[in-house]
């Protein structure tokens, strides 16, 4: 029984250091702003993005956001707040939008309505499904 559970764990262990994961991106990490101006040039806006989620994995990034006018109203269809979905990939010359998307929920917005087909999005994998999703024909 003993080697059947050390031989478990050692599974789970090496299981665990194969997954990997994106990080969630830390207002102090310079790809941030890179992203977050790409976001601006790729999805035009009338204020600024407020980010509800943002992920990058190597060269691939993830954003969920809503917008906040400069009156500090969020942007709204009808009753609705629509919230903006991006991903992105690095290139030599800076980030380039892949994905652009959004959905509509209600007053407040949460991270729920960053999810891509009720999957949160946390991996590359994730992203490389998310663009799939929102460019296929």
């Amino acid at each position: 029984m003993k080697r059947f559970a050390v031989a478990f764990y050692a599974a789970l262990l090496a299981a665990s250091l194969n997954t990997a994961h994106a990080a969630d991106l830390d207002r102090a990490d310079p790809d941030r702003a890179q992203i977050l101006a790409t976001a601006h040039r790729q999805d035009p806006v009338e204020g600024r993005f407020v980010v509800l989620d943002m992920l990058k994995d190597g060269n691939a990034a993830y954003l969920c956001a809503v917008v906040r006018d400069k009156d500090g109203e969020l942007e709204r269809t009808d009753e609705s707040v629509e919230v903006h979905l991006l991903a992105f990939r690095k290139q030599s010359d800076g980030w380039k939008a892949s994905a652009v998307t959004g959905v509509f929920t209600s007053d407040p917005p949460n991270p729920k309505d960053c999810l891509l087909e009720g999957h949160i999005i946390k991996t590359r994998a994730d992203i490389d499904a998310f663009v799939k999703l929102v460019n296929r024909p």
